[in-house]
């Protein structure tokens, strides 16, 4: 999975991670946690690097990666902003 390309726009601003979804007019910020995921997002990968990823960088466990991932790969579904298939 990766973050959609066609019709989205996004940048690193220090902290933070700025998103434009230009086809739906609207924006996104994330930070912390989850602008590091977006960062992950930017080629493909898969839900179990994600998970690595918090762990490499994070002081937590793998069972609130896991939740906070799968959440937060929820959320992107639901903006649309994962890209379909491979």
């Amino acid at each position: 999975m990766r973050l959609r390309s066609d019709g989205v726009s996004w940048q690193a601003l220090d902290d933070e991670v700025v998103i434009l979804d230009l086809d739906a007019a609207i924006y996104f910020t994330a930070r912390g946690t989850a602008a590091a995921l977006l960062q992950m997002l930017e080629t493909d990968t898969d839900e179990e690097r994600l998970v690595a990823g918090l762990l490499e960088e994070y002081d937590v466990d793998v069972v609130t990666a896991t939740i906070d991932v799968q959440s937060f790969i929820a959320t992107l579904h639901h903006h649309r902003l994962l890209a379909e298939g491979p």
